[in-house]
């Protein structure tokens, strides 16, 4: 059998990076092959500026190169943090090596993949339907890749020891379970499984792949207009479309109108009078297509969480919170397992008018420790909403109180009443739980009439910046520091 690194998948629409694209940032010394064969290569060395939507105004600080390195195939330490290393091919062994898995586990898989998308044995009826629904893309390469632990156990304790096993049972690599298990984030972990975090970081992953091989095609359509992305005075000006505001303060980028540009009259922290802001940290490929060229709203949908949820058993709904620190404590932890990935925080801003336009029960307020907050919360995390709650499923915006803990959590629990303090998210301006503070708030709108709702009533373009590595590295390290004191 030959070699995963040989058997990967080379067509052109399989590359990351084009063959047009790769030739002109190989001729700026922004890119090289890491192999034995040049361009038929398993990794490419890629300049950060040159990865996503985002790289320029993350990563704008970065020097460019003045010349390739001298043994191509191989990396040195320095660099780290001027090049990214990045699998070749989307569908690859290298992929599966990337989005965190040992070399035994990743050979596995990838002849798993390998042998499903060969001629199937015409007797083999299993085979071939499977075959059928990867070639109508009812089945994906990351659904073959997830699938491989998505049967076995779950484990959502307090016993980190718990946590690792599984992850090593499932074949993760050493720095995978380290990002996931990193200790600053404990209180936002156990919110949720292992298995759900595991899942979200190699779906972030696989989407920001998606998001680099966009980028390349990009330029290949910039240069097709007459128009060079590696301009003459040292920039990269990766792409016109690029799609993050230029620093870590939301009050400062507007996506889509020139990042960076400060919008007067509003400062994280403080209110803006008659207006509700909302936050929610993402990665930024699975946001595509929430925005148009002008930076105006597109594609909500991008944005809807998978039931079960607080505050719905079956539908996707938009959640939103009210409090910055929240959505900033998420996007550090996106950041820290997400790769190359860029993570980006969201801010929506509505009208106090349009909200208290709604009347029950189209709005709903609901908080701990109201015992109706704890029947939804117990019955919609369970999957099965009774016909009592049966109101709520007409609301467009419930306004309620931010629960913690997988579902599995509350699917053993005897019942609602049982629900706890310590089922209620608190946190402080560090991201850290802070039992004095009150339970954090948030804004959920259903998936058709808030849907409708949103679209009427944001004001204006909604606000994106990225969440940067020298953010996440400089919080971490002054952790340190004040712990070290």
């Amino acid at each position: 059998m030959s070699s995963p690194r040989r058997t990967a998948y080379r067509k052109p629409d399989n590359q990351i990076i084009s063959d047009e694209d790769a030739e002109t940032l190989l001729s700026a010394g922004l890119l090289s092959f890491l192999s034995d064969s040049s361009a038929i290569s398993g990794k490419i060395r890629i300049h950060r500026r040159c990865l996503n939507r985002c790289s320029e105004e993350e990563y704008g600080h970065v020097p460019l190169p003045t010349d390739l390195p001298s043994a191509p195939g191989t990396v040195a330490d320095d660099d780290n943090d001027t090049f990214a290393v990045i699998p070749a091919h989307l569908t690859s062994y290298e992929t599966i090596l990337y989005l965190g898995f040992t070399e035994s586990m990743a050979r596995d898989i990838w002849t798993r993949w390998v042998s499903m998308t060969g001629v199937p044995n015409e007797h083999d009826n299993e085979a071939r339907d499977m075959q059928r629904d990867i070639d109508e893309g009812l089945i994906t390469f990351l659904d073959i890749i997830i699938g491989t632990f998505r049967p076995k156990p779950d484990h959502a304790s307090d016993d980190d020891s718990q946590w690792f096993a599984s992850m090593r049972e499932w074949g993760l690599d050493n720095p995978t379970q380290a990002a996931i298990m990193e200790p600053a984030f404990r209180y936002i972990r156990l919110s949720q499984s292992c298995k759900h975090w595991v899942r979200d970081t190699m779906e972030t992953r696989y989407a920001g792949l998606k998001d680099i091989q966009k980028a390349s095609r990009q330029r290949d359509m910039e240069r097709m207009g007459g128009r060079s992305t590696i301009s003459g005075n040292g920039g990269t000006g990766i792409s016109s479309s690029s799609a993050c505001g230029s620093g870590g303060d939301l009050s400062t980028a507007s996506r889509g109108n020139g990042g960076g540009r400060s919008i007067p009259g509003q400062q994280d922290g403080h209110s803006i009078p008659g207006v509700v802001s909302l936050y929610r940290a993402h990665d930024n490929a699975r946001l595509d297509g929430l925005f148009n060229e002008d930076g105006t709203l597109a594609n909500i949908q991008c944005l809807l969480s998978r039931s079960r949820s607080d505050f719905s058993a079956r539908r996707d709904w938009f959640y939103f919170t009210a409090d910055y620190n929240v959505a900033q404590c998420y996007g550090r932890y996106c950041k820290r397992r997400a790769g190359v990935a860029s993570v980006v925080l969201l801010r929506i801003d509505i009208p106090n008018a349009a909200i208290k336009s709604l009347a029950p029960p189209q709005i709903l307020r609901l908080f701990s420790p109201s015992n109706e907050w704890k029947q939804l919360v117990w019955h919609s995390r369970r999957g099965n909403v009774p016909s009592f709650l049966g109101p709520h499923r007409q609301a467009t915006l419930i306004i309620g109180t931010i629960a913690r803990r997988p579902n599995s959590h509350y699917e053993a629990l005897p019942s609602w009443e049982h629900i706890g303090d310590d089922l209620l998210l608190r946190v402080n301006e560090q991201g850290f739980h802070d039992q004095i503070k009150s339970p954090a708030v948030q804004y959920a709108f259903s998936d058709v009439e808030g849907d409708a709702f949103l679209r009427e009533h944001i004001i204006s373009n909604p606000k994106v910046v990225a969440f940067t590595s020298r953010d996440l590295n400089s919080w971490l390290g002054q952790l340190v520091d004040d712990e070290n004191e």
